[in-house]
C-alpha cells in the first residue's frame, strides 16, 4: 500500500503522518495529478490556467490526504467568497511528501515533518509571530510544529493528529491502560491465525508498511528513553537499532499476529472497519480511522493515547501536525497581505468547524484533531468523542494534557536529513518486527 494511504479516507488513517510517508512519497509523486478549480469550489476541477491567466486569483493548495478533502476545500471557499468575492481562489492537488511546492502556489497546507527541509530549500517564507491571528486560541504544541530549526514561525497550524488506542465502552482494563506493557497484559498473544481477529478478542494493527514501522520505532524509541526531541536520535546503521524499541513494536505484533499485522490494506476493507463490526479488542491507528466507522459503531468507541512502552518514564503524547505556509515570493504588499489573510482563514475555527464536522453526504464527523481550542467548543457538544479529543489534546481546561497537565503533547518533527535514514533502515525495521515471537 502506498504509505500516503494511511492517511486517506479509504484506509486506516495513519498522519502522520509523517516521517513515513517522506520516502515513499517521492515515488508516486508522478502519479499524482494537478488540477485547479476557481470558487466556488465543489470539488475536483480543470487543468489550472496558464501563466498570467487570472493573475488576480489566489492559488491555494490544501492537504490532500485526510477524510473527505473536498469538504475542506468548500469550507474554505464559501468562508473566503464572503470575505473577498471579488479575488477568485484556485485550488491545486499538490502532494506535500513527493515534491517541495509548486511554484505559483501562494498559500499551502503541509506535514510539519517537512518544515525543515522546505526552510532549507527557501521554499516557505518566515511568517512573524503578530501575523498570526488569535495566537492564543491554538495548542502550544501546534504552534512548536510551526517553527523551524531557526526558532522563527514559518505555518500557521491547521489540523493535529495523533497515534491512538481504540477500544469499547466498558473495557475497564483497557480505560486503565497507559502504556504498552499494560496492553500486552491485558490481550496476550493472538492465539488465532485468521486475517480478521475474532470478536472481541486481540489487537488490530497495520504494521505492512515499512515508513510507517520506522514511525512506530522512533515513537516507540522516545517514550522508553523519555527524550523526545524533534531531532530524535537515529541508529547510524541498521546494524545499532535500539533493541528495546525493536521489542515494543514486535509485542505490538505480538498482540496483533503475523498473519493481520503484516496483510496491507486493500481500502475496500479496513481495520477500522473490523474493529466498528465488532472484530479484535483494541484498535491502533490515527484518529481519523473513527471516520471507518458507522455513527452507531462510534458510540460504542472509546479512545486515549498511551506510551509505545512500558518505561512508564515520561507521558508524552505525540501529535502530527498540519500547517499553512505562504510561498517565498510573495513580498509585502496588498497580495501576501490577502495570502497571509487566506492562511489564517484556512487555519480559523469558522473553517475548521466546517471542515472537520459533517457534510451533506456524511452524518459523521471526521475525527480529525483541530488545534484551536475554541473548535472543540462548538464540535464537542455534538459529538462526545471530540470531548474525549479535547482532553487528549490538551484542549479541554484542567485536562491532564492541558498547559501544565502530567501529560506534555509534544509535536512530530524531523529534522531536514533524515530521508536517507528512512531510506536505508525502514525495511530492516519492518523484517525485525516480524522477527523472533
Amino acid at each position: 500500500m502506498d504509505t500516503r494511504g494511511h492517511r486517506r479516507a479509504s484506509h486506516v488513517a495513519v498522519v502522520l503522518l509523517a516521517a513515513l510517508l517522506i520516502v515513499a512519497g517521492t515515488a508516486t509523486a508522478a502519479a499524482f495529478s494537478a488540477h485547479a478549480v476557481t470558487q466556488p469550489a465543489t470539488g475536483p476541477g480543470t487543468a489550472a490556467p496558464a501563466d498570467g491567466a487570472a493573475s488576480s486569483a489566489l492559488t491555494v493548495a490544501l492537504y490532500p490526504w485526510a477524510p473527505r478533502p473536498a469538504q475542506v476545500q468548500q469550507a474554505v471557499a464559501g468562508a473566503w467568497q464572503q470575505r473577498h468575492p471579488d479575488v477568485p481562489l484556485r485550488f491545486v492537488d499538490w502532494d506535500c511528501y513527493g515534491s517541495v511546492p509548486p511554484a505559483g502556489v501562494d498559500v499551502f497546507v503541509f506535514d510539519a515533518v517537512m518544515l525543515d527541509k522546505y526552510v532549507d530549500r527557501g521554499v516557505v517564507q518566515r511568517i512573524a509571530e503578530e501575523e498570526v491571528e488569535d495566537a492564543s486560541d491554538i495548542l502550544p504544541y501546534a504552534l512548536r510544529a510551526g517553527r523551524a530549526d531557526d526558532g522563527a514561525l514559518y505555518g500557521i497550524p491547521m489540523i493535529g493528529c495523533a497515534i491512538m488506542l481504540f477500544y469499547r465502552a466498558g473495557d475497564t482494563v483497557l480505560e486503565r491502560a497507559s502504556d504498552l506493557g499494560d496492553l500486552v497484559k491485558a490481550l496476550g498473544p493472538a492465539r488465532y491465525d485468521t486475517l480478521k481477529p475474532p470478536r472481541g478478542r486481540g489487537l488490530l494493527i497495520d504494521l505492512s508498511d515499512a515508513p510507517m514501522d520506522a514511525y512506530y520505532y522512533l515513537e516507540a524509541l522516545q517514550d522508553t528513553y523519555g527524550v523526545y526531541s524533534d531531532d530524535p536520535p537515529l541508529a547510524p546503521t541498521a546494524a545499532k537499532l535500539d533493541r528495546w524499541a525493536l521489542a515494543d513494536l514486535r509485542d505490538l505484533r505480538f498482540m496483533a499476529g503475523a498473519r493481520q499485522a503484516g496483510a496491507a490494506s486493500t481500502g475496500k476493507s479496513t481495520r477500522a472497519q473490523w474493529f466498528g463490526a465488532g472484530r479484535g479488542r483494541a484498535l491502533i491507528g490515527f484518529s481519523e480511522s473513527l471516520n471507518e466507522m458507522s455513527a452507531a459503531e462510534q458510540d460504542d468507541v472509546r479512545v486515549k493515547i498511551v506510551q509505545s512502552s512500558d518505561s512508564g518514564r515520561v507521558n508524552v503524547r505525540l501529535f502530527c501536525t498540519d500547517i499553512a505556509g505562504l510561498a517565498p515570493a510573495l513580498s509585502a504588499g496588498p497580495r501576501r497581505d490577502l495570502a497571509l489573510e487566506l492562511a489564517n482563514l484556512v487555519t480559523s475555527t469558522e473553517v475548521m468547524v466546517a471542515a472537520l464536522g459533517p457534510s451533506a453526504d456524511d452524518p459523521t464527523p471526521k475525527y480529525l484533531f483541530s488545534v484551536r481550542r475554541s473548535s472543540y467548543d462548538e464540535l464537542a457538544p455534538m459529538f462526545p468523542l471530540y470531548a474525549q479529543m479535547a482532553e487528549l489534546s490538551g484542549a479541554a481546561p484542567g485536562s491532564a494534557a492541558a498547559p501544565g497537565g502530567r501529560d506534555k503533547p509534544h509535536p512530530v518533527r524531523l529534522t531536514a536529513d533524515t530521508d536517507p535514514w528512512f531510506a536505508k533502515v525502514a525495511p530492516v525495521i519492518e523484517r525485525q518486527v516480524f522477527a523472533g515471537r
